[in-house]
């Protein structure tokens, strides 16, 4: 980090500090998760004009970090401030950033003016189905993962996790069953869900299955158990 700063010292020395591509690559890597985000959002607020790229580049730092506020509020300004219009790739870290926050009413918003605007992907359904199901609206995120034909590993384990955090346990595993391609996150989630809902003979039997199909635990895992 300290060479990175040294770097942007000389980007500002020279004047080069305005060359979007140079300081798009000194943000990419002061927002992410081995960088430093305080240091990320000054590096931002001295770029003369954003374009599309440096904005997706600190909303999405943001809405991984422990400040996922700051990515919505960036959007907002986004969105008010700058002449750069939102494009596929900036909203599903918005939604990330709801699902942290548990704003879904918010998120839910948001999803209908992508939807006016004919913006929807199944690039970003998984975030959505996420940030719903974080957020406790079930009937929402299953609407949507029903229409999704083509849902991902992600959007299962969302549903999977989301059902049996809110006490939908019973169908959590149905799905569970359903799902073919299950991996470690998967029997996790059930296994977590099994004991969060008091079904504690229930999570050691399925402990005791993942083991016989060599899915290795995690410490997730055995906390659990």
């Amino acid at each position: 980090m300290k060479d990175l700063q040294k770097i942007h010292a000389h980007l500002i020395k020279t004047g080069l500090v305005s060359d979007t591509v140079a300081a798009s690559r000194v943000l990419a890597f002061c927002a992410s998760p081995a960088g430093n985000f305080n240091y990320a959002y000054m590096v931002f607020r001295n770029i003369q004009n954003p374009n599309l790229f440096i904005w997706n580049t600190i909303i999405r730092g943001f809405s991984e970090s422990p400040s996922p506020e700051i990515a919505i509020s960036l959007f907002i300004d986004m969105l008010v401030t700058s002449a750069i219009e939102p494009q596929r790739l900036t909203y599903p870290s918005v939604f990330k950033a709801y699902a942290q926050l548990g704003l879904a009413q918010d998120g839910a918003q948001l999803h209908g003016r992508i939807l006016k605007l004919g913006l929807e992907s199944d690039q970003f359904i998984r975030n959505i189905i996420h940030m719903y199901t974080n957020c406790g609206f079930l009937s929402e995120a299953r609407r949507l993962f029903d229409e999704d034909l083509e849902c991902d590993t992600v959007a299962w384990n969302s549903m999977i996790m989301g059902l049996s955090k809110w006490g939908e346990v019973s169908e959590a595993k149905r799905l569970f069953d359903k799902f073919s391609l299950r991996n470690s996150v998967s029997w996790n989630s059930m296994i977590s869900g099994f004991v969060r809902n008091g079904k504690y003979t229930e999570a050691l039997e399925l402990f005791s299955e993942m083991q016989k199909e060599r899915v290795k635990p995690s410490e997730f895992t055995m906390i659990a158990c």
